[in-house]
């Protein structure tokens, strides 16, 4: 361990032993002037006690100084820093909001570590979406004179459901099909029945093959002409068995996938499943950025953007104490994990 860190667990220790406020501002003094020298631990270790939105601390909270040493952690090449910069500027009170910053520190976070899934999933959450394309006006065709033929809409398909004022169609979901499941049933259907005729045990496993060929209708049955409609307002279409389905958004709770490619809807008193949707993945990227819009639009906004598990190192260290006093570990051992903690 390094003079930095060894001075960085010291003034920590030093910070959980104290009995005087005077003893934790130094303590604090501490750690604040190696976060200025440049040491990405002290940083971190400043803004989460800082931060008011974690559960352990400093005695006093400040979102301010949280934010000045989340971001100082990013400029310093931190990935962790630079998304926790990102979530205060997201989400937290209009003294620090700028949607701006947020969407630079998450650009810098999935930048510096790209393989890491929370990152990515608050980049999909805090960066700008990009506004849809009004769309065009439909200019009403000018009647043809009537020259004694036939009415030229006989025939013609049965015009769409009108959406009300206001709303518009975000995504339409693309119908899939069976074809690929029936195919390799029908396969393993007629290779369990020519071996079970060949063996001469055709009779006693028939009920078990009919059971097999009721399954495949069943499937075809009910995940069969599903469609799914997104617009702004509400979430319709056809769902198993061919039901009819029309939810207003604001009933919808969540969006996940179901079995063989498809899109669930739950609402607080049911769940809609549309099977076989070719663009499953960009309907509940649609739906999902509308529940998020939604909340963001509330009067309270629930949080939604994923944050990792960050506890207090002073805690963690306390722990380690603990250990190293009953026995249960050495002191080296307490040094290779006090390293860990401290190394963030």
């Amino acid at each position: 361990m390094d003079v930095k860190n060894k001075q960085l667990a010291a003034a920590i220790e030093l910070y959980k032993s104290a009995e005087t406020d005077d003893v934790r501002e130094q303590a604090i003094k501490i750690i604040e002037a190696m976060a200025d020298g440049g040491d990405v631990s002290a940083c971190l270790i400043l803004g989460v006690n800082y931060d008011p939105s974690k559960d352990k601390g400093f005695l006093e909270r400040d979102e301010s100084k949280a934010l000045e040493w989340y971001k100082k952690a990013a400029d310093l090449g931190d990935a962790k820093g630079a998304n926790e910069a990102a979530i205060l500027c997201f989400r937290g009170s209009p003294d620090v909001q700028d949607k701006e910053s947020a969407a630079k520190y998450i650009q810098k976070a999935v930048e510096l570590d790209p393989e890491n899934e929370v990152y990515r999933k608050n980049y999909n959450v805090i960066m700008p979406k990009e506004p849809e394309p009004e769309p065009e006006p439909v200019k009403a065709a000018e009647d043809d004179e009537d020259d004694g033929g036939e009415d030229d809409t006989v025939g013609a398909p049965a015009a769409p459901k009108q959406e009300s004022e206001g709303e518009r169609t975000v995504i339409e979901g693309d119908d899939g099909d069976l074809k690929i499941l029936n195919i390799a049933c029908l396969v393993i259907i007629v290779a369990c029945g020519v071996a079970l005729f060949l063996m001469g045990m055709l009779v006693t496993y028939l009920i078990p093959f009919l059971v097999l060929i009721a399954i495949v209708a069943l499937l075809n049955v009910s995940m069969d002409k599903c469609h799914i409609t997104v617009t702004n307002r509400r979430i319709s279409g056809r769902i198993s068995y061919q039901r009819l389905i029309d939810m207003p958004l604001d009933c919808v709770t969540s969006v996940g996938t179901c079995a063989f490619g498809g899109v669930k809807v739950t609402a607080a008193s049911c769940r809609c499943a549309f099977y076989l949707v070719k663009n499953a993945d960009e309907v509940r990227d649609a739906i999902a950025g509308l529940l998020i819009a939604r909340q963001e639009n509330s009067a309270r906004p629930a949080t939604v953007v994923y944050q990792e598990a960050v506890g207090s190192d002073a805690d963690e260290l306390k722990k380690l104490g603990e250990l190293l006093d009953s026995g249960v570990i050495t002191q080296d051992e307490f040094d290779l994990l006090k390293d860990d903690i401290i190394g963030g």
